[in-house]
């Protein structure tokens, strides 16, 4: 089992140099989230424990206590920490490392100047777009494209939608519906450049899959575990997505951790860091998901399945079944993704099956909507956390799939 465990709050790429916090810049985000008495609840440590290309997350010594009644009081000027860049003593820092009940927790602080340079991006990129237009070098489709991405990147830009996420996520989570996976907890108040959250100890995801395998490199025990985590995560997925509507989305190994449970030390838990691309989807899109995987379940031959897609998903998108070039091709293009045809190969799994559908919809211009496809790529993400979880299996996320639907339509009955 995992016995040497590290701490971890973020995937452990080397921060961007430019965009950078410098102290000054993370106090005053700091005062504006928590109030101008944040250093009476917070002790920072300046250096970041890990980034990404939107935010940078600091490790700290919080008091819950202390933050709540800094954020409550009114701030009626903006707080500069000039005593401490002057290198005078201070003695808040102290009383929060020594005090009863103070706890570790991560903070999430948005990159400075990220927003105001994003949107000038955005803005040049929309005057190229509305150009072309006019001169009649890509469709509108191309300009509703755009629209999305910048309604999608302004959502990434704003951590207080993150945290929403969060916290939907934790209550869609029970122990006994999920019992080995876990998210931070949100503590106090955020806003949209600052987050403070759990401090989850655990190791690595990333750094878990650098080593070897082989008898003398990894026990049997803890390959067991590891198989019995990927499973439980790969449930987990479903689980959220047919009862709760919610995608798991941007899942990697370097914003997983996983620990030896506290509840039984034979099982792994799972901790998802970040939850910044899952997303709540519409209840048409999971009904369509339903659909095709109780055909799958009864063992539907690739023309059931065909015209289910050229139904739930090319139709659904605007399309038209009399626009699809070679049916009888694309019925059979299906059967050798479900692996069924004469050629006796492995089913394909993950983001390959991804791929290789992406290929079939455009040799055969068939449409699909962007629920149907944000969906399919965070089943791809989330199996290749499986596959790098259990490097023996496929992932898994298919067998749980069919047993997540059935446990769920016979609850219905």
């Amino acid at each position: 089992m995992l016995r040497d465990q590290e701490s971890g709050a973020t995937s452990r790429t080397a921060p961007r140099r430019g965009a950078t916090h410098q102290p000054e810049e993370l106090y005053d985000q700091l005062a504006d989230a928590c109030g101008a008495d944040w250093q009476q609840a917070l002790l920072v440590d300046l250096l970041p424990r890990g980034a990404d290309g939107v935010l940078e997350i600091f490790r700290a010594v919080l008091r819950e206590d202390e933050l709540a009644k800094s954020q409550a009081s009114p701030s009626k000027h903006r707080w500069r920490p000039w005593p401490l860049l002057q290198g005078k003593r201070c003695q808040a820092p102290v009383k929060v490392a020594e005090a009863i009940g103070a706890c570790r927790a991560a903070v999430w602080a948005r990159r400075p100047g990220i927003d105001i340079s994003t949107e000038a991006d955005l803005l040049l990129v929309g005057i190229v777009l509305r150009l072309l237009l006019r001169l009649g070098l890509i469709s509108p489709r191309a300009e509703d494209a755009f629209e999305s991405f910048v309604h999608f990147t302004r959502q990434q830009l704003n951590l207080q939608n993150e945290v929403n996420l969060l916290q939907h996520l934790r209550s869609a989570l029970p122990k006994r519906a999920a019992p080995f996976v876990a998210v931070p907890r949100l503590m106090g108040c955020s806003n949209a450049e600052v987050a403070i959250v759990s401090w989850e100890d655990g190791i690595c995801l990333s750094e878990v899959t650098r080593k070897r395998f082989g008898g003398c490199y990894v026990e049997e025990t803890e390959l067991c575990a590891r198989r019995a985590a990927a499973r439980q995560l790969a449930r987990t997925f479903w689980m959220l997505l047919f009862e709760h509507g919610i995608a798991l989305g941007g899942l990697c190994s370097g914003n997983v951790l996983i620990r030896t449970a506290i509840e039984d030390e034979n099982h792994l838990e799972v901790v998802l860091l970040r939850c910044g691309l899952c997303h709540e989807v519409d209840p048409e899109t999971v009904s369509d998901l339903r659909a095709l995987t109780r055909l799958l379940r009864q063992g539907a031959s690739p023309q059931e399945i065909g015209r289910l897609i050229l139904t739930r998903v090319h139709g659904r998108s605007g399309g038209r079944v009399d626009e699809v070039h070679d049916k009888d091709g694309f019925f059979a293009s299906v059967a050798d993704l479900l692996g069924k045809s004469k050629c006796v190969t492995p089913p394909l799994r993950g983001a390959l099956l991804l791929h290789r559908f992406l290929e079939t919809l455009q040799k055969h211009r068939l449409l699909a909507s962007e629920a149907h496809m944000q969906v399919a790529t965070s089943a791809a993400a989330t199996n290749a956390v499986c596959c790098r979880l259990d490097p023996f299996s496929n992932g898994g996320l298919y067998e749980a799939l069919l047993e997540v639907e059935k446990a769920s339509e016979s609850k219905s009955k």
